[in-house]
């Protein structure tokens, strides 16, 4: 059975601190932490309940973190509901409960227990670290310096024993003695986070130089930025105000966006958003030649030789006699026509022989084709380009001679022929 300890052990806790939320999840419990700055709007003129909401992104620089305390027992997590009330800090609560909850503020402190922490994380709880909200997660994490965008955290002050004991018997649970700190940064003209729809890769802020770099994967014409600043603090580009995920903004060229605190102090932060780069890889087979060009000029194989949208011409050609097809990124190409570039790119090409149409036509005569293997070939088959046909022709009996054209031009017979093309070879006996 899990011991999810979480007590406020300051004698004295100031009302204005504490507020009830209704559990929106079922199965929470003691130490689950959670936002709440929406009021219930299902209980009528309601000014000072709120509904329980999981911490994000844009709600960890919030100042209305809250810890859900121990309340109002109902059930334990082996799904027992124990008769009278059993001093067990391991209750679940229900989906709709309203259960109390306190804010982290200052000069409060806190039981916590090793279970109200993310598992992965516990290795980090020890005196001098921190217990922090995550994203996307009810449960807290130990870290060893709070995050840039979080508000607020729990310092480790030291490390504790606490009792668990109840109707079902007892034992000691280990906890964390805590206090809530703040994160400086947030108390400022910094911007915290920054990224935008269809990015590769992270962001880099830097405070020193007051730049933020990242790349992507789209049009840069009209992007609109996700951002988290410094608590309270406005932002604005060229004096018109930004709302985070909603203002869009041509970024072909640096834009400056100006974080303004509470206080009137400002930064000014250059937004340089690069277009993704990408590989190209280029196999032409035997008896074929790939080329590719970008705005008129040749593009060469290689590791980040091509920009996000980027337009490339790419043909083929192939050896005399040959055809080629082309692929890229394992799909059918025209050659000629052009690909727009999202991503690597692998061009590959095949060169087949050209098949040319051997016909054989006899009158009054035999006419004999032969490849280079000695093999005797009939018409409406066949040849191929540079293979050498031996063609002999004799007159039918009766006949003292034999005319032999080979593509209309005279041949003489047992004479060979190199395959250029279709061959047409004709016999015709003379009296």
């Amino acid at each position: 059975m899990a011991n999810y300890i979480f007590q406020v052990i300051t004698p004295k806790v100031d009302t204005r601190y504490l507020t009830k939320v209704r559990i929106g999840t079922a199965g929470l419990h003691a130490g689950n932490i959670i936002v709440a700055d929406t009021l219930d709007n299902t209980i009528l003129g309601n000014y000072e309940n709120y509904t329980s909401q999981i911490p994000t992104t844009a709600k960890l620089g919030s100042k209305f973190m809250a810890v859900l305390v121990n309340d109002e027992f109902e059930t334990l997590v082996d799904g027992r509901r124990p008769a009278g009330n059993p001093n067990y800090y391991s209750y679940t609560y229900n989906e709709g409960q309203v259960i109390t909850a306190v804010f982290l503020e200052k000069h409060l402190m806190y039981n916590v227990g090793f279970d109200c922490v993310t598992q992965a994380s516990q290795n980090m709880i020890s005196v001098g670290n921190y217990l922090v909200p995550t994203n996307n997660s009810y449960e807290l994490t130990a870290v060893n310096a709070i995050p840039a965008g979080t508000y607020c955290a729990l310092k480790i002050l030291a490390l504790h024993n606490t009792p668990v004991c109840g109707n079902y018997g007892g034992g000691m649970a280990m906890s964390a003695i805590c206090t809530p700190v703040f994160n400086e940064i947030d108390e400022g003209d910094y911007m915290l986070t920054f990224t935008v729809p269809n990015q590769v890769g992270v962001t880099t802020i830097d405070n020193e130089q007051n730049t933020i770099s990242l790349t992507v994967a789209a049009s840069r014409v009209a992007l609109v930025p996700t951002f988290t600043t410094s608590t309270d603090a406005t932002v604005t580009v060229n004096n018109v105000p930004q709302e985070s995920g909603v203002t869009a903004n041509d970024f072909t060229a640096p834009v400056t966006y100006t974080v303004t605190s509470e206080s009137g102090d400002s930064r000014n932060y250059t937004v340089t958003i690069s277009l993704a780069t990408y590989d190209l890889s280029i196999d032409a087979g035997d008896n074929s030649t790939i080329s590719v060009q970008r705005a008129g000029a040749p593009v060469e194989a290689g590791s980040d030789v091509l920009t996000y949208g980027d337009s490339l011409t790419i043909s083929v050609s192939a050896s005399t006699g040959y055809q080629a097809t082309l692929q890229v990124n394992n799909a059918p190409f025209t050659s000629g026509n052009v690909y727009q570039v999202t991503g690597d790119v692998t061009i590959t090409s095949e060169a087949t022989q050209i098949p040319y149409l051997l016909t054989i036509q006899q009158t009054n005569a035999t006419v004999e084709v032969k490849d280079p293997d000695e093999f005797s070939l009939s018409t409406d088959t066949y040849v191929y380009y540079n293979e050498v046909l031996t063609i002999t022709a004799t007159p039918a009996e009766g006949y003292s001679s034999v005319t032999l054209l080979v593509n209309n031009e005279p041949f003489t017979s047992g004479n060979t022929h190199t395959v250029t093309g279709p061959v047409t070879v004709v016999g015709t006996g003379n009296v």
